[in-house]
């Protein structure tokens, strides 16, 4: 009787500690899991900080980008000014290119007013406009059968497009503009000499005819 209750009492026990162990084996397992999530939004959250720290470095880069071409458009616009934005619109018309203006220099003639300038080589002249942002340029174009045409055509540049095409010859255009006014300085000088001349001319011829007259008037066998 004693050997029985000795045996059930140890498999009571041994039936209490597989129960206790079970517990802490479960508890383990769910503190674990526990752990697991925790690490999981961890990295999740990790993963959304550094992925929109990359799409702001993105967007400041591809800001600073823009803010950079802005800058160094708005240099480039700034480095010309309107004369040579007009004769660039001129050039564009042209199209035979700015060493060929050059070789026209002594023949050209530019005037302007209003933003409005005009240049010519003798024949037909060309008005070009300059606006904010583009140049117009307006032109005699020839009519089927009736020759030239009153300014009948136009077109329209952008300053982006001219600054890309002449943006490095504004040295030359330069040069051009001086030739121009130190060519039609010359010819104005020369005209204002002519007409000295012609005065003086005039004042000889004069003093001439007075002179006659007198000697004509004091000569007693004269005829009248």
């Amino acid at each position: 009787m004693k050997k029985t209750l000795l045996i059930g009492a140890l498999a009571a026990s041994a039936l209490l500690l597989a129960a206790c162990g079970s517990s802490q084996a479960d508890s383990a397992s769910s503190g674990s899991r526990v752990k697991l999530v925790k690490t999981t939004k961890a990295s999740s959250a990790s993963h959304k900080k550094s992925s929109t720290a990359k799409s702001k470095s993105g967007s400041t880069t591809t800001s600073s980008s823009a803010t950079s071409k802005a800058a160094s458009s708005e240099s480039v616009n700034d480095d010309i000014d309107e004369q040579e934005w007009a004769l660039m619109g001129f050039l564009k018309l042209d199209g035979q290119g700015v060493d060929h203006l050059l070789s026209l220099a002594d023949q050209g003639h530019w005037g302007q007013g209003d933003s409005v300038y005009t240049i010519g080589f003798g024949g037909h002249t060309t008005d070009i406009a300059v606006r904010k942002d583009t140049v117009v340029v307006t032109y005699d174009a020839p009519i089927p059968g009736q020759g030239m045409g009153s300014r009948n055509a136009s077109k329209t540049y952008t300053k982006k497009e001219l600054a890309a095409e002449y943006g490095n010859d504004t040295a030359k255009l330069d040069e051009f503009l001086q030739r121009v006014a130190d060519h039609e300085n010359t010819l104005n000088q020369s005209n204002s000499s002519d007409q000295y001349d012609d005065s003086d001319s005039g004042d000889q011829t004069s003093d001439s005819q007075s002179s006659q007259d007198v000697d004509t008037t004091g000569n007693p066998d004269a005829e009248y």
